[in-house]
């Protein structure tokens, strides 16, 4: 399923199905008109570009991972030193692009191989591991993105808001972390708190567009969603937008909407997109087991697998 947040340009059904009913020398027509215009536009085309040259090589380990984030490429290792009180250390490593030249290496906390998560901020880059033990944790580690200097550790995950300055902490932001009663913000350059507010029941916390987050309480607590200023805490809107009973099972914000996905007390599903600044419904269906899995954004799209359907 294709879910359009905007206009819907989908060419009717029945366009197509009727081109296959004409006959069939108006089709073989056809394609040789399209034929002799593709051979036409060849051959008066553009010289075809120039083939892709290789500005760097690197020789990786088994167990890397890398991402490209701007002109920057963070590869992550095990650390060769990984014994006893630093079995969990992995190195991040930053190349400038497109040279390739080495920059720095820093230590983060992960004791599993996983992909890299890496966010940039304002001067420096938070990666994330994943450390397992009598439970899983999600260490976070500020680097400056200049010399590679630990800036700080904080034990749970950090997701960096738009602004660049500010994270915010707590709730369902990685795939099997409980959520917590509790959210709160931190500045970036320090780590430490700016503000913390606590519900009455489990809540998530995600960053959306204009300097915003948005925290879900699950229906227990009065399933409420409150849109709240990231640097100060102020709460800028506030609606009830889960059934009572339900809990959030999917969030993702697609430019200013944000999908939320729910599960209620007897089992039934559903999806809903809201605006980020006001939190007015903009639509809402029931879905069953197997249609969403996980939300991709797509431009103005968002798309589910299975039947093709377009919907605004």
């Amino acid at each position: 399923m294709v879910i359009d947040l905007g206009l819907d340009r989908e060419p009717p059904v029945a366009r197509l199905r009727d081109w296959g009913r004409r006959p069939a020398q108006w089709r073989s027509l056809a394609l040789a008109l399209v034929a002799a215009l593709l051979l036409t536009v060849t051959a008066s085309g553009p010289a075809p570009a120039p083939s892709l040259t290789l500005t760097a090589s690197f020789g990786l380990e088994r167990r890397t991972d890398f991402v490209v984030i701007g002109d920057r490429l963070y590869v992550s290792v095990a650390s060769p030193d990984r014994a006893g009180p630093t079995d969990h250390r992995w190195l991040l490593s930053a190349y400038e692009l497109p040279s390739g030249r080495p920059l720095w290496a820093a230590p983060y906390e992960s004791s599993f191989e996983q992909f890299v998560d890496v966010q940039q901020a304002t001067g420096m880059v938070l990666v994330t591991g994943l450390v397992g033990g009598d439970g899983i944790s999600t260490p976070t580690t500020a680097v400056d993105s200049a010399t590679g200097r630990v800036l700080w550790t904080l034990p749970t995950r950090v997701a960096v808001a738009d602004d660049g300055r500010t994270g915010v902490i707590g709730g369902l932001l990685r795939p099997g972390e409980p959520a917590g009663h509790s959210v709160r913000a931190v500045d970036l350059t320090t780590g430490r708190d700016l503000w913390k507010a606590t519900f009455p029941a489990s809540t998530t916390v995600r960053p959306v567009p204009n300097g915003r987050a948005v925290t879900v309480t699950s229906g227990d607590g009065g399933g409420r969603a409150e849109v709240r200023d990231v640097r100060t805490g102020a709460v800028l809107a506030s609606q009830a937008v889960l059934p009572p009973g339900a809990g959030p099972t999917l969030s993702a914000t697609v430019g200013d909407s944000l999908l939320l996905g729910y599960q209620d007390g007897k089992g039934d599903r559903g999806v809903a997109a809201y605006a980020t600044d006001t939190l007015e419904l903009r639509w809402r269906r029931v879905i069953n087991e197997d249609d969403v899995r996980r939300f991709s954004p797509a431009a103005r799209w968002c798309a589910r697998p299975a039947r093709s359907a377009w919907r605004r």
